[in-house]
């Protein structure tokens, strides 16, 4: 499968075929991603060469951030701890290993960039995050989720160690999808069992039913609320990215093994 530029739709279906048969995704998991493949979701299957990699583990991080309009009021603040986290993964030991992809989300999906060095990822700007419309979570997670196993198996099927990563950052219920949450919590199940780490960060702790609902394990939720104390929640906001940013590295450093506890976010 093509890596670098360009992918196709049967090579991807080739892709979920053979993670079905290493016991990665079950037949009915690779049924529904085969099912939402576009033209976009084909850009999210895309990453490094295999041959560009400079070691045979890789630990491949994909970032969902919501981008609702009701995460308009902390727009600054969630700008400024993506680039610190970045920044933190940049200048980490280990940072060679590390692949990132990062989505965003409102009442669609939108692909920022494919798995990219981190060295390489590029400070985000307000112009880049620009919160609007409603939420479709559950759809934006099937399309990380068709770019994960695509280019996680390709990595496998040439001999490259994997650890992968997905972290939502979201303070709504899910009002837009077309999918259904029962489809993406049947796959978490299958990535937990294969042991990728999927985390929630919720900016309430009311949200604790949504992270039911698409099945992630680890999970996070913020005390402040941004519209009573604001001042607060930018400062648990810049705290939780320093967490991700540590927990990441923990990760790729072979620290968190439990995918299936709440081990990405123990101190």
């Amino acid at each position: 499968m093509a890596s670098s530029t360009q992918v196709s739709g049967k090579d991807v279906q080739n892709a979920y075929s053979e993670a079905v048969a290493d016991g990665v995704i079950t037949p009915a998991s690779a049924s529904i991603l085969v099912e939402g493949l576009d033209d976009q979701a084909l850009q999210g299957c895309i990453g490094v060469d295999i041959d560009d990699l400079g070691t045979d583990h890789q630990t491949l991080v994909a970032n969902v951030l919501d981008e609702s309009g009701s995460m308009d009021i902390a727009r600054p603040v969630i700008v400024e701890g993506f680039n610190l986290m970045s920044e933190s993964l940049q200048d980490a030991k280990g940072a060679s290993t590390i692949l990132m992809s990062t989505w965003s989300f409102s009442t669609s999906s939108r692909l920022r960039y494919g798995y990219t060095p981190v060295e390489n990822i590029k400070p985000m700007t307000m112009k880049d995050y620009v919160p609007g419309g409603g939420t479709a979570l559950y759809d934006a997670l099937l399309d990380v989720m068709r770019g994960l196993v695509a280019y996680n198996q390709e990595l496998r099927q040439n001999g490259c160690r994997t650890t992968c990563v997905v972290v939502v950052y979201s303070d709504g219920e899910d009002l837009h999808s077309r999918a259904p949450a029962k489809d993406v919590k049947l796959l978490s199940a299958d990535l937990v069992q294969a042991e990728f780490v999927l985390a929630y960060i919720g900016m309430t702790p009311a949200l604790d039913a949504v992270a039911d609902d698409v099945g992630f394990p680890n999970r996070k939720f913020l005390n402040q609320d941004m519209h009573s104390n604001p001042k607060a929640f930018r400062s648990e906001i810049r705290k939780m990215f320093g967490q991700v940013s540590k927990s990441i590295t923990r990760v790729s450093q072979g620290q968190v093994s439990a995918a299936g506890s709440n081990s990405f976010f123990a101190p």
